[in-house]
């Protein structure tokens, strides 16, 4: 994923400026495609001594669907107005790999 959002989260990764090695955030899509919000992104950091490896899963639980109520984005049952199709997205996965930021020198 290309988005400017995106990467700068994986700067600060590469950085060893997160808080957890594994985790999700939310990259605002809506300025580079028809997108409402954020999108959820997942990954996962291993370290060895030299180098790092982040594996990450772009639009994991996420989709286009009708919102009906405050706090109630969600596909399936009870979160689609009557006759609303759900437009699920298909998740894609990418790694980066990087020097260890947290290596001792």
């Amino acid at each position: 994923m290309k988005h400017y959002e995106q990467l700068k989260r994986e700067q600060k990764i590469r950085n060893g400026e997160t808080t957890s090695l594994s985790g999700n955030y939310g990259v605002n899509m809506t300025t580079s495609m028809y997108h409402v919000g954020n999108t959820r992104v997942d990954y996962s950091t291993t370290c060895g001594s030299k180098s790092c490896v982040t594996d990450f899963s772009g639009f994991t639980q996420d989709g286009f669907w009708d919102v009906t109520g405050i706090n109630n984005d969600r596909m399936g049952p009870g979160g689609e107005l009557k006759g609303g199709n759900q437009y699920p997205y298909i998740p894609f996965s990418w790694t980066i790999s990087y020097p260890n930021p947290y290596k001792k020198k």
